[in-house]
């Protein structure tokens, strides 16, 4: 693994830490104990670090993308891709977390308003 992997995943894990402490001091959550706060960051890794894939996306993009001679209309195309490429992710992970950590059904992930407006707030 290089240095500059490395120091993105340092700076994944420390976000994931404050986004941590961040939302259970806003939504009253008890993540103080190790458990709890261990899976919270272990959360903001994986949400963190499959986002930071859109990195490949992006370049994949703007190689196959004439950017002097077209540069709004790849700019455009790079945002749609980048805002579906998470959207879905998002969905993903929070709906593999919500079934595989938290021991919810998935017809119960799709109805569940908290659930739902916890993804919206992570979007």
């Amino acid at each position: 693994m290089s240095k500059k992997h490395l120091q993105n995943l340092l700076i994944i894990l420390v976000i994931s830490i404050l986004i941590t402490i961040v939302f259970s001091k806003s939504f009253g959550s008890n993540v103080w104990n190790l458990t709890g706060f261990l899976l919270n960051v272990l959360y903001g890794l994986i949400i963190g670090g499959s986002i930071s894939l859109s990195g490949f996306l992006t370049r994949f993009v703007i190689r196959k993308s004439n950017i002097q001679k077209h540069p709004s209309r790849t700019y455009v195309l790079l945002l749609i891709s980048i805002f579906l490429f998470i959207s879905v992710d998002v969905i993903v992970v929070n709906t593999l977390w919500y079934r595989y950590i938290h021991g919810y059904e998935f017809s119960e992930i799709f109805r569940s308003t908290g659930i739902i407006l916890r993804t919206l707030i992570i979007f």
